[in-house]
């Protein structure tokens, strides 16, 4: 793996698989999207940011998007390479119901555009969330590798710590080629109520970006059924 000293860069990320394999990618953004409309928005985009060594295995992008406080890091050892967004400030559900997403219906994404890169094998699945909806994901093989199952989770586990399911889905956006990873944002719900509210310069830019329907292609097609346990 070779990782940019700036993250924003075309191909920041570049991964040669044990099979010889090479798959080069950079984050998009983060964004929304209303499972029931389709709706859907960037909340914040990729910014110039520097890589900083952490430990001999990781490597951290600080405050790496433009309109929310989060953090970008790659975890490597021999048999894993993982991509972690770290999110430092919380997206409340007022945000989501001031632009008529209702949070029981919404999702938090991240887009990693893919330069190039080798076609998967996917296979699809259907994952039930903490709260009892179903969910279409994809397992990814690449043949010596794989990317499987993603997970949300406290960064700093304590007392009745909890995990949420993250989806992905291997997607051809106008002619590039992303994946898109998808949270359900009632799992992530007491996640989010941990971190603090974001300043009010913050909010405002991320309340315009809320604003700005259409700016992302249709994502994960149709507006996907929720089955309740």
């Amino acid at each position: 793996v070779i990782l940019a000293p700036d993250l924003r860069q075309e191909g920041a990320v570049d991964l040669l698989t044990p099979d010889g394999k090479r798959l080069r990618s950079t984050i998009l953004g983060v964004g929304v999207r209303d499972t029931r409309t389709g709706e859907n928005c960037l909340l914040a985009e990729l910014q110039p940011c520097q890589a900083e060594l952490i430990s001999p295995t990781e490597v951290l992008y600080r405050d790496a998007f433009d309109d929310i406080h989060a953090d970008v890091r790659y975890s490597i050892d021999r048999h894993r390479f993982e991509q972690d967004l770290i999110l430092r400030d919380r997206i409340a559900p007022e945000h989501l119901r001031a632009v008529g997403i209702d949070p029981e219906a919404a999702e938090l994404f991240v887009m990693t555009e893919f330069f190039t890169p080798p076609t998967p094998q996917p296979r699809d699945r259907m994952l039930r969330t903490r709260t009892g909806k179903e969910r279409p994901d994809q397992e990814l093989d690449f043949g010596a590798m794989t990317i499987g199952a993603g997970r949300a989770f406290r960064a700093r586990p304590g007392p009745g710590s909890i995990e949420a399911p993250v989806m992905k889905a291997w997607k051809k956006l106008e002619g590039r080629q992303f994946l898109i990873e998808t949270a359900d944002y009632e799992d992530l719900t007491p996640l989010l109520e941990t971190l603090p509210a974001p300043g009010e310069a913050r909010l405002d830019r991320m309340r315009q970006r809320f604003g700005r329907w259409a700016s992302v292609p249709s994502l994960l097609g149709p507006a996907t059924p929720t089955s309740p346990v």
